[in-house]
Order: C-alpha cells, then structure tokens, then sequence
C-alpha cells in the first residue's frame, strides 16, 4: 500500500526495509553482496519494490544480522556470531561473569531492530562492551578454567 511521508514511522520503516534487504540477501547467500555493493544493491530493490521514501531518506538496514549476512554472506554472518557473540558467551560462562553475560545478552538483542556497526558511534558502544568484557579478571579464589 502507498504511503504518505507522514505515515511512515518506526515499525513500517523497519518491514519494508528488511523485506528488501532478504530479497538482496537470498540472491547473496552464501558469500554476500560485498561491503562496497550493499547500499547500491539495496536502493536498487527499494526503486524495485517502488519504496521511495527509503531511498530518498538512505535507510540503511535496521537488523545487524541482516547487515552482516546481506554484506558478507553466511560464511560472514558464522564468523560474527563466533567472534562477536560466541566466544564471549563462553567467556562469560567460564568465569561465572553473569553481568558480562547479561550486557552481551541486551547488546545481541538490540542488534535486531538497529545497525550498531554502520555507524560510527554504534562501533563505539559495540567496541567498547565487548572490549570491558574481554577484559574480565576473574575474582580471587576462582577454581574454574579459561
């Protein structure tokens, strides 16, 4: 259905972005669009689905998973959840860190309704949680192994 630029808002923004952004993943599967073609192949669906207020506001994706997989495909979106997520769950568990475990939690779940890592600041915020869990010290007295 056509909409008004007052129309839009959060929700349908975030569905017809992501119907789009499938419509380029499936045709990338495997190894993805590539980081330099995701916006250009992404518009192009827009013109397609005739979703001219994302193309003329450059909505980006809106779902990091998507992001990922529609840029570097499922072998890129393994390797993200291995490293971003995984391991520090891992981590977490190991050395009984349950807020480390909590922080990792809501920061996998926002990841679903915005695109941290095609901003700047969300690269901050991103990089800045994992690094503070990384960095745990495990408390005195711990009998646990790494």
């Amino acid at each position: 259905m056509a909409l008004t630029a007052d129309q839009w808002n959060g929700a349908n923004i975030r569905i017809a972005v992501w119907e789009c952004a499938w419509t380029v993943t499936r045709h990338h599967l495997l190894l993805g669009t590539g980081l330099g073609d995701k916006m250009d192949m992404l518009k192009k669906q827009y013109a397609e689905k005739g979703f001219i207020f994302g193309i003329k506001t450059n909505r980006n994706v809106h779902n990091n998973y998507l992001d990922v997989w529609m840029s570097l495909g499922l072998v890129g979106l393994i390797i993200f959840l291995a490293g971003f997520f995984v391991a520090p769950f891992v981590i977490c568990v190991r050395t009984a860190d349950w807020y480390g475990f909590l922080v990792l939690t809501c920061l996998f779940i926002s990841l679903f309704t915005e695109t941290y890592m095609d901003r700047t600041v969300g690269n901050t915020i991103l990089s800045f949680f994992l690094s503070f869990i990384a960095c745990y010290k495990k408390p005195s007295g711990f009998s646990g192994t790494y």
